[in-house]
């Protein structure tokens, strides 16, 4: 839990259009009033939430206030995408939407951060209440997920971010997504509605959330919505639904919010620590309500939460943090993702028994496999804090299909674990020389770290280790008992940490494997001896000639020339660390066809 103070003053402008608002009976205004500046809509999709709108009430149709409900898409730049994504509800005291300010400039600054976003122009009053208001955001968050492939955003890390109202919103999603308290929605429920309604991560802006209290709530919110109901005053008030299913929440409050005070902020922050859910506070001294992404204010402790959101998300599994710039792969090599799985490719899941965990494994079935033929199959073993997907995407999927191939992305019991091989710190290269000084534990601990994927019971380490090869063996089962493997085309492949785990493989189940492929793979202080079985198998060793651990694979295939043990061994000109998996696909899919087991 983290409580963050800001230490500045300033005041509210209350005033849209030249007109001034009332507190009581319109939206809540502010600094900017949530407005902002600049077009209210983006040149973005746009599609409509349901293909026959319920409830249509009759009225002019404007950007600020919908007749029906739409949504906007903002998707980051292929390849470049996090898997996650952001709902995105404006405020407006349920009256109008706070458009462009709470709306497409959060969704801009998302996207340019690599994070999926779509900004949702809900119904509200006068014309609509609750609970049209609550099951259209409850329709877009089922929709986002509906089309998750399409989005490139993972449907477990979709989350929303609401302002003012749209945090009342927002809240609302986050503590009533079981359809508590929801009367039934007036139109047929289609497939889309099966989806959860959960968001993953709430992010809360200045939000209303009591409607209970006179003096707490904004009573224009409360009558817009409610129409004055007092039956629904504790039902529509969030902080009294927090339970242990609410997912983490993030917000941001000024103490000089004239028009929604802070106290809703930390009764929903105070209701989050009693239920034990993950909650970050920061409360601002100068945070005038509706300063959205503070581009007006010469406050860079206000301007500073949409970054802080960020880190946020990440320590909470939500995004891997903001990365190098884009990879620069060899002409006609497609990179793909590692977070959304492309067309033909299944991310599945078994129960390991030793835990009772559910992991993941990812497959791409070529379409040239046919029932009554057997089929040469590729396991693939990600590096460190890699997922299932670092080699089924992209070319390896393109050039899996050409040749007929099964391929297949194992986890390794977790991200972090070995493959059988005692997982250690990377070596952090040392600038300006070919060698690599050891990671401390302490610099690796401070660097921002991607989501962790798979099993989490288990944490001993040796235990782990074990478990890592036994969930590539386990894998390796459950596809020889699914579909017509051929045995003597099995084929091993790995990246850095899973490259060293791939050797380690190779050496203790030689007879399994037709050949093996080690890119950039993690070999420190690995001593091969004339006893050594990996000689029984075909090795192809990769590196690219921009890989500060270049040296650690050069040894080793020198290692393996004085010994007189064959393999293949190839430095990739211009390729690093990480464009060596694609890049080197290729080489790979060329050598493992040379390479068939002798018939028994």
């Amino acid at each position: 839990m983290r409580f963050y103070v800001g230490l500045t003053i300033t005041a509210a402008l209350i005033c849209v259009g030249g007109a001034t608002l009332a507190a009581e009976g319109g939206p809540p205004p502010g600094a900017g009033f949530g407005l902002g500046t600049g077009p209210i809509r983006d040149d973005v999709p746009r599609i409509r939430l349901y293909d026959k709108t319920p409830g249509i009430v009759e009225g002019p149709e404007t950007e600020l206030d919908p007749a029906e409900p739409t949504l906007d898409i903002y998707l980051p730049e292929a390849g470049r995408e996090t898997g996650a994504g952001v709902l995105v509800l404006p405020g407006g005291g349920y009256q109008i939407l706070t458009l462009p300010g709470e709306g497409p400039a959060p969704a801009r600054f998302f996207r340019s951060n690599n994070v999926a976003a779509f900004v949702l122009r809900y119904r509200h009053g006068p014309r609509y209440h609750y609970p049209t208001t609550l099951l259209d955001a409850q329709r877009a968050l089922r929709l986002i997920k509906a089309h998750a492939r399409e989005y490139r955003v993972d449907p477990q890390r979709i989350g929303v971010l609401g302002a003012s109202a749209g945090g009342h919103l927002a809240a609302m999603l986050a503590t009533l997504h079981g359809g508590r308290l929801l009367p039934a929605p007036p139109y047929v429920p289609d497939s889309i509605d099966a989806q959860s309604a959960r968001p993953a991560f709430t992010l809360l802006l200045y939000p209303v959330i009591d409607l209970t209290e006179d003096a707490v709530t904004h009573r224009g919110s409360r009558k817009n919505l409610t129409q004055d109901d007092t039956s629904l005053y504790g039902a529509l008030s969030p902080q009294m639904h927090v339970g242990s299913d609410t997912p983490p929440v993030f917000l941001v409050h000024g103490t000089n919010d004239g028009l929604v005070p802070v106290k809703n902020s930390l009764l929903f922050y105070e209701a989050a620590l009693k239920a034990g859910i993950p909650a970050e506070m920061h409360i601002l001294d100068n945070g005038p309500h509706g300063f959205g992404m503070a581009a007006a204010m010469n406050d860079e402790t206000v301007k500073e939460w949409p970054t802080q959101a960020l880190r946020f998300m990440a320590r909470h599994g939500m995004m891997a943090p903001a990365g190098p710039p884009p990879q620069v792969l060899p002409a006609g090599i497609r990179g793909g993702s590692e977070v959304v799985p492309e067309t033909g490719v299944e991310i599945r899941k078994y129960v390991f028994s030793e835990t009772g965990e559910e992991l993941p494994y990812s497959v791409f079935v070529s379409s040239k496999v046919k029932k009554g033929q057997k089929a040469p199959l590729i396991i693939a073993l990600r590096g460190y804090t890699g997922t299932t997907l670092t080699f089924v995407r992209g070319t390896a999927v393109d050039l899996a299909e050409a040749g007929g191939y099964i391929l297949v992305g194992a986890i390794g019991y977790n991200n972090r674990a070995g493959f059988g091989v005692q997982a250690a710190l990377r070596p952090a290269a040392t600038p300006g020389t070919a060698t690599a000084a050891p990671a401390t534990a302490a610099a690796v601990a401070e660097r921002p770290q991607p989501p962790w994927v798979g099993g989490t019971k288990e944490t001993d380490p040796a235990k782990v280790t074990q478990y890592s090869e036994k969930d590539v063996m386990n894998v390796l089962a459950l596809v020889r008992r699914e579909f017509n493997i051929d045995d003597r085309r099995i084929y091993l492949m790995g990246h850095s940490q899973g490259g060293g785990g791939a050797r380690h493989l190779a050496e203790k189940y030689p007879d399994t494997w037709a050949a093996v492929a080690l890119l950039a793979p993690a070999l420190f202080n690995v001593q091969v001896t004339t006893e050594s079985k990996i000689r029984k198998v075909p090795l192809l060793l990769a590196v690219g000639d921009k890989d500060s651990l270049i040296t650690s694979a050069q040894a080793f295939s020198e290692q393996l020339r004085g010994l007189g043990i064959r393999h293949e061994y190839i430095e990739k000109p211009g390729l690093d660390h990480g464009t060596i998996i694609m890049g080197a696909m290729p080489d790979v899919f060329r050598f493992f066809p040379k390479h068939v087991k002798p018939a028994r």
